[in-house]
C-alpha cells in the first residue's frame, strides 16, 4: 500500500515538475528582489509593485534622452556654488546637472560668484539627510531692494538652495547617471517644476532611473510663460526620497 503512495505521489510530481519549478524560480525571483529593494531602503508593497519596479530598472539601461525639440520661451537663471570648503564630492554631479538642463532649450544656468545675483545656491559637500531622504531644496522668497535710475525699489527674490546626501546614495547603490538624475530632479524644484505623477519623469518623487525628459522640458516651458523671473513663491521644502 505505501509503495503504491508513494509511486502515485512520483507520478503526480515528475507531471507537475514545471509547475513546480515555475512557482519556485517565480518565489525565489520576489525574494531577491524583496532583499534588493530592502537594501535600497525601500520595500516593494506586494508583487505588482516589485514587477512595476523591476520593469522601472529596466528602463535604467537605457540611454539617457539628450536632444530636446526647441523652446518657445527661455530664461537664463544664475547659481552660486560656494567652493571655499574642503568637501566638494557633490560638485561633479551638480556640473552634470546643470548640463543637463541647459540642453533643453527651456533654460540657461550660468554660474556666477555674486551670491547677491544668484537665485540658486548648490551645496557642494555630501549633506547628511534624514531617513531615506536623498535631496534636498529649499525654496523662499525674500523682499530685496534694488538701486534703478538713482531710486530704490523693492522686489520679490527668490532663493532655492539644493543638497545631496551623496553617501547615502552610494550606499544605496546609485550609479553616477542616478546620482546626476537626483540633481536635475533637484535643480528641477529650484526652477519652480513641483513632483511629477509621470513615472518616466526626472520630477517623479522617488525617481533615480531617468533624466529629464521632453515633458519636464515642456513643463518649465509653461511655468516660465506663466510667470515673471523671480516671481514670488510660498516658502517650500521639496525632499527627493531614495528611488527603488
Amino acid at each position: 500500500m505505501s509503495k503504491w503512495i508513494f509511486k502515485l505521489i512520483k507520478n503526480i510530481f515528475y507531471r507537475l515538475r514545471p509547475l513546480i519549478l515555475f512557482i519556485l524560480c517565480g518565489l525565489a525571483f520576489i525574494v531577491l528582489m524583496q532583499m534588493q529593494y530592502a537594501h535600497l531602503a525601500l520595500t516593494p508593497r506586494n508583487f505588482f509593485d516589485t514587477a512595476n519596479r523591476c520593469f522601472q530598472a529596466a528602463q535604467h539601461h537605457e540611454q539617457p534622452v539628450d536632444h530636446y525639440q526647441p523652446a518657445s520661451i527661455h530664461r537664463t537663471v544664475y547659481f552660486y556654488v560656494n567652493t571655499h570648503g574642503h568637501d566638494q564630492s557633490t560638485l561633479p554631479y551638480w556640473h552634470e546637472a546643470v548640463q543637463g538642463w541647459n540642453k533643453t532649450n527651456v533654460v540657461t544656468l550660468q554660474p556666477t560668484n555674486d551670491i547677491a545675483a544668484a537665485t540658486i545656491t548648490l551645496v557642494p559637500q555630501s549633506i547628511s539627510l534624514s531617513q531615506n531622504t536623498v535631496g534636498l531644496t529649499n525654496t523662499q522668497s525674500s523682499l530685496t531692494t534694488q538701486q534703478i535710475n538713482g531710486r530704490y525699489q523693492y522686489r520679490n527674490h527668490n532663493i532655492s538652495q539644493c543638497e545631496l546626501d551623496l553617501k547615502k546614495m552610494k550606499t544605496y547603490g546609485y550609479t553616477k547617471q542616478e546620482i546626476v538624475n537626483v540633481a536635475e530632479h533637484e535643480l528641477g524644484h529650484a526652477l519652480g517644476l513641483k513632483h511629477s505623477q509621470a513615472v518616466r519623469s526626472v520630477m517623479s518623487a522617488d525617481n533615480r532611473f531617468f533624466n529629464i525628459q521632453q515633458t519636464d522640458a515642456d513643463h518649465l516651458a509653461d511655468i516660465f510663460s506663466k510667470t515673471t523671473p523671480n516671481h514670488p513663491v510660498n516658502q517650500s521644502i521639496s525632499c527627493h526620497i531614495a528611488g527603488s
